[in-house]
């Protein structure tokens, strides 16, 4: 075992006995009550005893003033407190009404006055809504604003997707859950915790297992994390769970969304089209309560969301007649075919006629040619046809595939209308018991399940799976967790929590309808997915414009990435420090399965056809050649199963000093560390581009094995990945706080890719698992011949499995190449910093102004390595000399075109000659070289940050903020997934682009209003306007209630103009700018349906964006001056849109428990369309006009009940 393997597992064992042997804490999601306790000359007092209550479960929580007067209470849910401070000759002083919030730490100063511990001070305490003792930047969002807000509960597809209030509200967001961005943080970088725990199985941050409904409040986390929470590249999410009370309390609600509800579409108006169908529902329910009280409380919800759209399309779809299922293809044929004013022959000098289909049991030889002879009247003799093609047309297609409609295509109606059905429910579960004054234990568990089905080719007309000759895709998914929490106050100064954790996704592909094949006699398939068949006319084109649609589902896999999470804090009060220690320790996996036995059969219109590709689209029909059991070639998939593994952990200290009354300084110092990646049966491959073992010559490349199941190809381990953290917040007024704060954080390496190892995509790409993972293939690479007749092949098959070698000279790089970054252990890097400052107005206003930055340093993104290319000048020399696409294949070639050879046995162009591994962009040009995990990118953020917060001040709750940013470096679009494929950026020198930090990002908008306002309206009871008569004040004038979110932002930066000549087999080639000619097309009006429909055709309707005239085709044998792949002159459209709530509440019962609401919900109030981007294609006839328009009002209705 290698020390970093020791090391870990030893201070994993010892977090897991602290964990066990009782010793426990406060951690990052929970609240702290900070104060100092002084009599009324300003002295200290020592020795003070605090009690905290909660509110809804009677739990206490305690704590003491040390020397220095500090008391310090952590470990709080979120909820609301009752606070006692009680000391010998002082009154007693209790303070009631404190609300707390996630991760909140609230500064509570008391002054205690001389008297009898017997006599009572009473006050009320007010929302602390000034952070004093923290320099994070963070949003809180609570349950009950969330419920009076509106969201669109098909969204995500998925119905109510908490995580869209986080890009819908919070600054510095955009995108969503799977591809959100924080801060201009990497995508896939941001941690998510639930209950404080990290609740991330798969894709870092993504998370689909919490139901809105069991969320007490979301927290998100921008700037400033703690060292105990700064396990991220890009922000931190909380959400905290509800919980039972001391009192019972629930919920049952329902929304559903309809047409009648909705505006048309732009464009739908445009063109006369009216509203399309839009239906879905959602409904759940939640109770939670007391099973002991003031000891054990539960709580449970459960929600389900439904979308069936089962929109067909009549006759968009093809089936063959009823006819061709008996092999009469007389309907396709049809009189001599002539070819620029000529009469066609075959090689045997036959007049061909269209349509004709050919007999492979009659052929004729003239002057060694082989030409195969047409059926009579085309038409396929009853003894020549296939059993199984007939039993295939008997049992399935003539049974449920029958034609409806006349013709020959388009004669079968065709599911529309994105997913059929989808299914979405969410159980979410949490238990907490009260042991005894010093130590609770908390429960968590959330189950998300959802179905869908992706509609494809034929869907069986009546059938909710689309039968067994669809080729959708069944696509279940199961997301769980598990959490156990016990948390334990040792002493008043001394607490402890411990939590063990699991977390688990699970997605697969199977057939929507499951077919045993050997029911039409094909055995040895996998038993559920009827074989894929594909007819090719003419290479998908048509012959004379028939064409069969293709058959089969080919998907059966399944993947499940989990993560095993163990962590420990103690927190320790000491004179005027609050320190913490603690860590976690992280084992993820990913466990992957490709089923083998998924059969493909390929029929082809070329089959037995005259060897002339002239006449191709005219003659021959694939699916007679499925009649006839002629297969072209076919494949079978093999069983793949990959196991991979990580281990992580991770230590911190920090300590939250109070120098004195007003300054608090955050310290923190945390330490990352990865434990290397490997497969857990050695079933890993990689292709080291630093290898030579003479395959290629003089250049480098070669591949190598995991040797058992400990094995990896991550080299350099890095222990030195520290990240300390240092804050300041001085309270320079009673009412202004400021604040300041640095820290460095590392994105974690989370199993951010799809399979058990990275690259292994198959049955394509193999790359990650070459040499284990076997193929089946039947290659053809004759056109008019097939490779073998089903009917008379053993098990209807012909392939055999190979798997490839895994020798020291294997040259073999057909399924692609991946080479593992030797420091893949070195995580991103974020160095962030935030400086600003926060004022409260009154006692429900915060406004707050900071301006904030991070620095993002080896990040992984391997889509940015230029070494797919050789140099610009070395290309551009051998473009000029007009040889860069001669066919090189020995010395004499290469001379010939001016290249060097570059080993025995080369094949491939000129410029793949040059190129740094010239076997590789010869042998593998469309995928390339895929890196994993190289951590060579950067990034860069800066923002000022604007917000104003109120807690109802007159009703009115909201949190509005504005942000100008700008967002740079050299990261892409792709992510810090685990692979990437390289050299896949638009540059026109790819050398240049991984320097080019300067370069804007896709996701930077320069201004960005967002946030939510909540109010009250001021009528009936309690409130300034009503009638005093109780029944009109509830039921009719009161309980009105309005929320709505609005979110508005410039548009994004867009991609760099490509100039319409590319050089073959170079990076890019952009257009080039005229810096003096203005880009204002002057003449912009909207997008025109019309005008894109006809194609372009005719004078400008209004549609130019821009002034397509500043952009011209590069000097030939040129570059343009432009070197960033976006551009910040041109930009996408800015957006605007407003969503309302508006909401009926009625109350009722005693001391009014019970309420009742009906909301009406709509999202784009005022109907604006969004016109799309710019067609950028400067070889199109809609370059600079807009070809697209979206955005239109809709609406969804809700009725709520809750107790």
């Amino acid at each position: 075992m290698t020390i970093a393997g020791k090391l870990t597992s030893g201070v994993a064992g010892l977090i897991v006995f602290v964990l066990f042997t009782g010793l426990l804490q406060a951690q990052v999601d929970k609240a702290t009550i900070i104060g100092t306790v002084t009599d009324q000359s300003g002295a200290v007092i020592v020795g003070a005893s605090v009690t905290v209550t909660s509110v809804e479960t009677g739990a206490r929580y305690t704590g003491e003033s040390n020397a220095a007067g500090i008391y310090r209470v952590s470990g709080l849910p979120i909820g609301t407190y009752s606070l006692e401070y009680e000391k010998n000759g002082f009154k007693k002083l209790t303070r009631s009404g404190l609300p707390l919030g996630t991760a909140q730490v609230a500064e509570i100063n008391v002054n205690m006055v001389p008297g009898a511990v017997t006599e009572v001070v009473q006050v009320t305490t007010a929302p602390v809504m000034l952070e004093t003792e923290t320099t994070d930047i963070a949003t809180a969002m609570t349950a009950n604003s969330m419920k009076d807000l509106p969201l669109d509960i098909n969204a995500s597809g998925v119905g109510r997707d908490i995580t869209n209030f986080i890009y819908s509200n919070i600054a510095t967001t955009n995108g969503g859950n799977y591809d959100g961005h924080i801060a201009g943080s990497q995508n896939v970088t941001k941690n998510v915790m639930v209950d404080g725990v990290d609740s991330t199985a798969g894709l870092q941050g993504f998370i689909q297992d919490i139901g809105m409904e069991a969320v007490q409040e979301m927290n998100v986390q921008i700037s400033g994390t703690s060292a105990e929470g700064a396990s991220t590249g890009g922000g931190t999410i909380m959400f905290e769970m509800k919980s039972g009370t001391n009192q019972f309390h629930g919920s049952g609600y329902g929304f559903l969304q309809n047409e009648a509800l909705n505006a048309n579409a732009w464009d739908n108006n445009y063109l006369g089209i009216p509203r399309q169908r839009n239906r879905f529902d959602d409904w759940g329910v939640s109770l939670g309560g007391p099973i002991r009280k003031n000891h054990t409380f539960f709580f449970a919800s459960y929600e389900r969301f439904k979308n069936k759209q089962l929109t067909f399309a009549p006759d968009s779809s093809t089936v063959p007649t009823a006819a061709f299922l008996q092999g009469d293809f007389s309907a396709l044929l049809g009189g001599p075919l002539v070819i620029n004013g000529s009469p066609a022959t075959d090689a045997c000098g036959r007049q061909v006629n269209i349509g004709e289909i050919y007999n492979p049991l009659d052929s004729i030889v003239v002057g060694g040619n082989t030409c195969y002879q047409p059926f009579p009247g085309n038409k396929i003799p009853q003894g020549q046809l296939s059993p199984i093609a007939l039993s295939i047309a008997q049992k399935l297609y003539g049974n449920v595939y029958a034609p409806t409609g006349l013709g020959l295509v388009n004669n079968f109606p065709a599911f529309s209308g994105g997913y059929s059905d989808v299914t979405s429910t969410h159980l979410d579960l949490k238990l907490d018991h009260n042991i005894n004054g010093k130590q609770r234990i908390s429960g968590g568990f959330n189950l998300w399940s959802f179905n869908s089905l992706a509609p494809g080719g034929l869907w069986q007309t009546g059938s909710s799976a689309g039968g067994p000759l669809s080729t959708g895709d069944d696509q279940p998914q199961r997301d769980w967790s598990v959490r156990l929490q016990h948390f334990y106050t040792v002493t008043p100064m001394l607490l402890n929590t411990a939590s063990v954790a699991y977390n688990q996704h699970m997605a697969s592909d199977h057939p929507p309808a499951q077919y045993d094949a050997s029911q039409v006699g094909i055995p040895g398939t996998n038993g559920s997915n009827f074989p894929s068949i594909n007819f090719s006319d003419n290479g998908g084109a048509g012959v004379n414009g028939y064409f069969e649609t293709p058959l089969g589902p080919p998907y059966s896999d399944q993947y499940t990435p989990y993560n095993f999470v163990v962590s420990d804090t103690v927190s320790w009060v000491r004179g005027r420090h609050s320190l913490k220690f603690g860590g976690d320790f992280q084992a993820r996996g990913m466990n992957a399965v490709y089923e083998g036995g998924v059969r493909a059969y390929d029929f082809t219109s070329e089959t037995f056809a005259p060897n002339n590709n002239q006449l191709w689209p005219y003659v021959g029909f694939a699916f007679a050649n499925f009649m006839l059991g002629q297969v072209h070639d076919g494949s079978e998939s093999v069983t793949s199963a990959l196991y991979g593994r990580r281990k992580r952990m991770s230590l911190f200290a920090s300590d939250d000093f109070k120098v004195n009354a007003r300054l608090t300084l955050n310290l923190g110092l945390r330490w990352d560390m990865n434990e290397r990646f490997h497969e857990k049966d050695g079933h890993w491959s990689n292709f080291d581009i630093n290898a030579n073992r003479g395959i290629w010559g003089s250049y480098n490349g070669g591949w190598e094995w995991a040797q058992n199941g400990g094995d990896s190809f991550e080299l350099n381990q890095n222990l030195h990945q520290f990240g300390p953290q240092i804050g300041a917040s001085y309270q320079a007024m009673r009412n202004l706080v400021l604040r300041s704060h640095y820290g460095i954080t590392y994105a974690p390496l989370a199993m951010n890719q799809w399979n058990g190892v990275p690259a292994f995509y198959p049955p394509g790409f193999t790359a990650g698992a070459f040499g284990f993972a076997g193929s089946n293939t039947v290659v053809n690479n004759l056109p008019g011949v097939p490779s073998f007749n089903w009917d008379a092949a053993t098990g209807a098959y012909t392939g055999q499995t190979v798997y490839p070698q895994r020798v020291p000279d294997q040259s073999n790089i057909s399924g692609g190449v991946a080479y593992v970054w030797p420091d893949a252990l070195t995580m991103g890097m974020v160095q962030n910093w935030n400086v600003g400052g926060e004022y409260g107005l009154g006692k429900g206003t915060v406004l707050s102004l900071n301006y904030l930055g991070n620095h993002g340093s080896h990040l992984h993104d391997g889509s940015i390595w230029p070494y797919n290319y050789s140099t610009q000048s070395n290309y551009l020399n051998l473009y000029n000399s007009g040889q860069a696409l001669d066919t090189v294949t020995d010395p004499a070639s290469a001379a010939a075109a001016g290249v060097p050879y570059p080993f025995p046995g080369f094949s491939g162009l000129a410029y793949q000659a040059i190129t740094p591994y010239p076997q590789i962009s010869s042998q593998a040009p469309q995928t390339g070289l895929f890196l994993v995990n190289a951590d060579i990118s950067v990034s860069n953020y800066e923002a000022m940050v604007a917000e104003v917060k109120t807690n109802n001040v007159h009703g009115l709750t909201m949190d509005v903020n504005y942000t100008l940013s700008r967002s740079t470096g050299s990261a892409s679009p792709n992510g810090a997934f685990a692979d990437s494929q390289s050299g896949t950026v638009l540059t026109q020198d790819p050398y240049l682009l991984p320097k080019l930090t300067a370069q804007l990002t896709p996701w930077d908008y320069t201004h960005e209003v967002k946030g939510y306002v909540l109010y009250d309206l001021p009528f009936g009871i309690g409130k300034q306007w009503r009638t005093n008569r109780e029944w009109l004040d509830n039921y009719l004038l009161g309980g009105w209630k309005i929320g709505t979110q609005l979110s508005y932002h410039t548009g994004e930066p867009l991609g760099t103009i490509p100039a319409p000549i590319q050089y073959p087999g170079w990076s890019g080639v952009f257009a080039q700018r005229n810096p003096n000619m203005s880009l204002s097309s002057g003449t912009f009006k909207g997008y025109n349906p019309v005008w894109v429909q006809n194609g372009g055709v005719g004078p400008d309707p209004g549609s130019l964006s821009f002034n397509t005239n500043a952009f011209s085709q590069p000097a030939p044998g040129a570059f343009s001056t432009e070197q960033y792949s976006y551009m910040g002159y041109l930009r996408d459209f800015g957006y605007a849109d407003e969503d309302l709530n508006i909401a009926k509440h009625f109350r009722f019962g005693a001391g009014e428990r019970y309420q009742f609401s009906l909301r009406g919900q709509f999202f784009d109030i005022f109907n604006r369309h969004h016109w799309g981007p710019p067609n950028l294609d400067m070889t199109s006839s809609f370059f600079g006009h807009v070809t697209s328009v979206s955005g239109y009002r809709y609406g969804q209705l809700s009725a709520r009940f809750e107790f």
